[in-house]
């Protein structure tokens, strides 16, 4: 059988392929902690390709270029930095998790030419979501928190079903529901180690002003990219977790017809053949 090298390994085959997948919430961060530090040289690849010159260009920029007491441009830089590249490295992580999961290490260079084959679907479900998360907190902040956290599959869908915009976010949807204090849980978790770990890497600077250097800064920066990897690698696990409790919901016979999209190859590629 051929394999198109561009596509995400499916939902199904990991799951299959690895055994019986996380069910309980400490048994996700136990699969996302699992995949990040057995795969850490490859993310960490990843990370430098798409990150490394991206914080090099801020951290310059924000040294030599900008006003460094303007925080509100440099969040708006950081914004569009990851809008327009940084879900290259959210789409090659994702895949190299599924692709892990399923006892099929892949190179990750094979990883990011995939993220960037799911780059218009991560943008486009992101910039749905924005708009929608924009309009719930012009009403209240609480729908726009209660939105954030229905849709937190979302790029982790984009990728490994193959949607975009509003059905990558439907189905999001579809598999968070009844479970939002459990997907609430784990945003606090994954979100609140990320924040204490940028403040932690950012303390030397803020101790020892003296050594800021703008080389150091990115470097530092980067770091904080590279442990958000990990945040992308539980929800991988989740993704696995609620997909199979889905899956088991069905009788066998009506199971066994459950199919995951696969990506759309790139143009001139014959598409992959539909797994069951």
């Amino acid at each position: 059988m051929e394999i198109n090298p561009y596509a995400a390994p499916s939902v199904e085959s990991a799951v299959l392929a690895a055994g019986p997948p996380p069910a309980t919430f400490f048994q996700v961060l136990a699969a996302g902690t699992g995949l990040f530090v057995r795969r850490l040289p490859a993310v960490a690849a990843i990370m430098l390709v798409v990150w490394g010159p991206l914080e090099l260009g801020q951290s310059y920029l924000e040294t030599y270029v900008l006003d460094p007491d303007d925080v509100g441009t440099s969040f708006r830089l950081s914004m569009l930095l990851d809008a327009l590249f940084g879900i290259i490295a959210v789409g090659a992580i994702v895949n190299l998790g599924l692709a892990e999961s399923r006892g099929e290490p892949l190179a990750w260079w094979t990883c990011l030419g995939r993220g960037v084959a799911a780059w218009p679907r991560l943008f486009a479900t992101r910039f749905v979501s924005g708009i929608l998360l924009l309009l719930a907190a012009l009403l209240l902040i609480l729908p726009a928190l209660y939105l954030a956290v229905r849709f937190s599959l979302g790029d982790t869908i984009a990728v490994a079903e193959g949607k975009a915009g509003m059905p990558a976010l439907t189905r999001s949807l579809e598999l968070t529901k009844g479970k939002f204090f459990w997907f609430t849980g784990l945003a606090s978790v994954t979100v609140g180690s990320v924040l204490v770990f940028s403040v932690v890497t950012e303390l030397p600077l803020i101790f020892f002003p003296d050594i800021h250097h703008w080389l150091l800064d990115a470097a530092l920066t980067w770091l904080i990219d590279l442990f958000s990897a990990w945040m992308t690698l539980v929800y991988v696990a989740a993704l696995l977790s609620v997909r199979a409790s889905e899956t088991s919901a069905f009788p066998p016979a009506a199971a066994a017809t459950l199919s995951w999209p696969s990506p759309s190859p790139p143009a001139g590629e014959a598409p992959p053949p539909l797994s069951r």
